[in-house]
């Protein structure tokens, strides 16, 4: 394998991952494959806490922006960003009860997916893809897409769960695999992803959350270089 991309096979298709989404019930489904974990506002909020503390020289400048929080659930993280640095979020999402949550912290809450939403003319000055990236089917066209929705000179926040790390920390391939993540990344992949869709990233490295392998990427819009690969030294083979 070349490209380093990892995938679940098979995978469910776009239809079936909006209805597995929109039910509201797909965390309790894939919590019962999982450890026992803290309910799911809590953590939001643990990361969140963490987030604001490795983000504040980025989002300390942007005060009064205005941010698109692609896969952003119950709002809990676009609210910190909100309440810490004082920028404007609006909360994409396909989990209507997870939206419901966000409306009720004052959130505009949009219901819908990266693949099918369209905002028109509207756009944002940073658009956030947290925790979400490896959820969509085709990263490729979510990353395209948050490029198109950014205003000139605005920035790109996405994570990603380092799949090498992880499996490498937990001791076998299944700890990094979850039926509502149809692909796994590494830096080097996700790096080349984000070279071919047209950024460039002003910083990246560990963040947020050690123990899960979270790494941080933040990106401006530059020209799209699409025969970019990752460099194969970091291949998974």
């Amino acid at each position: 394998m070349e490209c380093g991309l990892v995938f679940i096979t098979p995978r469910m298709s776009a239809a079936d991952y909006s209805e597995f989404y929109a039910t509201g019930d797909y965390r309790e489904t894939v919590s019962k494959y999982l450890p026992p974990k803290a309910p799911l506002e809590k953590c939001q909020a643990n990361y969140a806490k963490s987030l604001c503390k490795v983000t504040q020289d980025t989002f300390g400048r942007w005060s009064g922006s205005s941010v698109l929080d692609i896969g952003g659930s119950t709002g809990v993280v676009a609210a910190a960003l909100r309440d810490e640095f004082g920028i404007i979020p609006t909360v994409l999402d396909l989990a209507t009860s997870e939206l419901e949550s966000a409306s009720v912290k004052g959130i505009e809450a949009i219901c819908g997916s990266v693949d099918t939403f369209d905002p028109g003319k509207r756009r944002w000055d940073i658009i956030t893809i947290l925790q979400s990236i490896d959820h969509f089917l085709d990263p490729r066209m979510a990353l395209s897409k948050a490029r198109e929705w950014m205003n000139p000179g605005g920035l790109l926040i996405v994570d990603i769960i380092n799949f090498s790390a992880r499996i490498i920390k937990d001791r076998f391939v299944e700890s990094g695999c979850k039926i509502d993540h149809p692909y796994g990344l590494t830096p080097s992949t996700m790096q080349a992803y984000l070279d071919q869709c047209g950024f460039a990233t002003i910083a990246s490295g560990m963040a947020v959350d050690e123990n899960t392998c979270k790494v941080l990427f933040t990106c401006r819009r530059d020209l799209p270089r699409p025969g970019t690969t990752p460099d194969k030294k970091h291949v998974i083979k």
